[in-house]
């Protein structure tokens, strides 16, 4: 994944006196949740599935790439946010899915294979989300670094 070939596009189209609002997940230690997901990815895929998408959590990284994609300031601050989903049993196979359309290693796998596996992995999904489950809701706790630049 080129993250400096991103934000020059993000810079090259936007207009002369264009924001830009870049939001990146931090290192998946911050992410409970997805750390969880993680482990379930990796106990029947590959360690370090979900990798990728935590990939740019470097804030100071951020802002440098930002710079040299020619923004003239760049700020970045670290958030934090507790998000409460009403429907833990479908929302957890949903982010499984998604986390299937983007990971490689999902990738490779015919569709057909790929459904099969989810679903194989969906009881042990629903044992590492009870962690997570507060009054039959899901409460996750994320943290992100958020680009503020402008041209």
């Amino acid at each position: 994944m080129d993250h400096q070939a991103g934000l020059n596009e993000m810079r090259r189209v936007l207009a002369p006196a264009g924001r830009a609002v870049v939001s990146v997940w931090r290192d998946l230690e911050a992410q409970p949740f997805m750390k969880a997901l993680d482990s379930v990815v990796a106990a029947h895929l590959a360690p370090g599935g979900l990798a990728l998408p935590f990939s740019l959590s470097d804030a100071a990284l951020l802002e440098q790439l930002a710079r040299t994609a020619g923004f003239q300031e760049a700020d970045v601050k670290e958030t934090n946010l507790s998000i409460r989903v009403q429907d833990p049993n479908t929302f957890a196979p949903m982010m499984l899915q998604g986390a299937a359309a983007v990971l490689p290693e999902f990738a490779v796998i015919p569709v057909e294979e790929r459904q099969a596996m989810i679903e194989r992995m969906k009881a042990d999904l629903a044992q590492a989300i009870q962690p997570f489950v507060q009054d039959h809701a899901m409460v996750m706790d994320t943290a992100a670094n958020v680009l503020m630049a402008h041209c």
